[in-house]
């Protein structure tokens, strides 16, 4: 199957909000993608309250070489081609089936998003975004994502509008979808240097006196791979939310992937939502991974949001990674992210890691939000350890308040290893700096 560039398969346009009909199926013993293929929710429509929930888009690439005898005989036949353009279309589909075989190949665009709420009534009385949809990618050999390829599963947004909002209404952004990426061959390694995304997205509203209303960013999505090697973005966060009112962000999604490489220039994460705005901010928490046979020399995160603004703010806890046989040279994280407003802000607590097997040369953090007051750090657990890096949960610094007395710092995590071979790095867990209040208790480190 040849999707070339210009070509759109676009199966969006559901009748009835929250109904998954959209369905796009390629199966072919070569799939290349250089179009678009869309199986979006649509948007709300007028009297509604909830916009439609993406589709299923399944793209398959079985096991064996076509057999092109058939299609050269048929471009032979033709009189609507010159000679020039029919030995082109055959050479191209020589290239595909020699560089692709068994194989799916995208430079193009490929969504299943979740449709838009948008509120522009002066009712104003809350909708929801719809969810992202599920997208599959199976190979029997390996998937190439290359840039500039899209693949999105994204919820929709959910937007008030500029007049005066009712008490009590809500704006949720929808969750994001599935993505799967998965082979059968090990010995051929899939690649990604694109975008692969199934994020939660943005609940808000514009109205002015709408502090009773509110506003909920969406889950990240799923996402599961095997057998890849990332160079692109590969992300399930939260939506974020911002105005005025009660602000929540979305929690972070959920990874799962066996034989991951992500080099010095990927990013694997499953952060929480940020939230900013004039009243109540409250950042999401972050997400979940389960990784098994890892390599990272780039980023790897499931970092709570942030949260800001004048009125009132906290950020929630980091979120978890689970993983076996780990080599890191780059950066993983479990942080909570900051909280910070004129008053006080509370800090979240760093979030938590259990890795067995791990040769660590790079950086594993488990940090507790810098607030007022600071956040506590997190818990990292290794078990079989081989450190040359630095390893820490820190408690978060609390900053200078400017009424009022100040506020305490986090006080640092837990660091535990057993079967530590060897330890020539930094393993640290200290308490936050105060100004002004009284400084973080330095945390527990066991086994190093």
């Amino acid at each position: 199957m040849d999707i070339q560039k210009g070509t759109v398969l676009n199966s969006s346009g559901i009748p009835l909000p929250g109904v998954d009909s959209n369905v796009i199926q390629v199966v072919g013993r070569v799939v290349n993608n250089e179009g678009v293929i869309s199986a979006n929710g649509i948007n709300n429509s007028l009297g509604q309250n909830n916009a439609a929930q993406g589709g299923t888009i399944q793209l398959v690439a079985n096991n064996g070489n076509p057999n092109l005898q058939p299609v050269a005989a048929a471009v032979a036949r033709t009189t609507v081609f010159s000679a020039a353009n029919k030995a082109s279309l055959l050479n191209r589909l020589q290239g595909l089936v020699n560089n692709y075989a068994s194989s799916i190949h995208n430079t193009g665009s490929i969504t299943a998003d979740g449709g838009s709420y948008n509120d522009d009534s002066a009712r104003n009385s809350g909708g929801n975004g719809g969810n992202g949809g599920t997208i599959s990618l199976i190979a029997s050999r390996k998937i190439l994502n290359q840039s500039p390829s899209v693949i999105t599963v994204n919820g929709g947004t959910s937007t008030g509008s500029e007049f005066n909002g009712i008490n009590g209404s809500t704006y949720a952004g929808g969750s994001g979808g599935r993505i799967e990426f998965l082979t059968q061959s090990q010995s051929q390694l899939s690649q990604n240097d694109g975008l692969i995304q199934a994020n939660g997205k943005t609940g808000t509203s514009f109205a002015l006196f709408s502090l009773n209303q509110q506003k909920v960013g969406g889950a990240g999505g799923q996402i599961n791979l095997n057998n890849l090697i990332n160079t692109g973005i590969i992300a399930a966060d939260g939506g974020s939310t911002g105005s005025f009112g009660t602000n929540h962000s979305g929690i972070g999604g959920k990874i799962t992937a066996v034989n991951l490489t992500n080099m010095n220039v990927g990013t694997v994460e499953a952060r929480g939502g940020d939230a900013s705005g004039p009243s109540i901010q409250i950042g999401g928490p972050g997400g979940q991974m389960f990784l098994t046979n890892l390599t990272n020399h780039g980023l790897i995160s499931v970092d709570s949001g942030t949260a800001s603004g004048p009125s009132t703010a906290s950020s929630e806890k980091g979120g978890l990674i689970q993983a076996r046989n780990v080599t890191n040279t780059g950066i993983m994280t479990a942080n909570s992210d900051s909280a910070a407003t004129k008053g006080d802000a509370m800090g979240g607590t760093g979030g938590r890691m259990q890795i067995y097997n791990l040769s660590n040369s790079g950086l594993i953090a488990a940090n507790g939000a810098n607030a007022r007051p600071g956040g506590n750090g997190g818990l990292l657990i290794f078990d079989r350890v081989i450190n040359t890096g630095t390893i820490e949960a820190h408690g978060g610094n609390s900053s200078y308040r400017i009424y009022g007395a100040g506020r305490p710092a986090g006080n640092g995590g837990t660091i535990i290893g057993t079967h530590v071979i060897t330890n020539t790095g930094t393993v640290e867990a200290l308490g936050g700096i105060s100004a002004g209040g009284t400084n973080g208790q330095n945390g527990t480190v066991i086994g190093f």
